[in-house]
């Protein structure tokens, strides 16, 4: 993916920097996912714990 870093607007001169980005790979959003999840638990656990007090 091409997205705009930076645009320089002076004068009558105009000038933009491209960069270029990957997404990530596919083991990577498998770890990021298994770990949002067991945030996710983790944090329901600590609420249930929470309000049987």
């Amino acid at each position: 993916m091409i997205f705009d870093s930076d645009v320089v607007i002076s004068g009558s001169c105009s000038c933009e920097n491209l960069a270029l980005a990957r997404g990530k790979k596919l083991h990577d959003n498998r770890e990021a996912l298994k770990q949002k999840t067991l945030s996710r638990e983790a944090q329901k656990e600590m609420k249930d714990m929470k309000n049987r007090l």
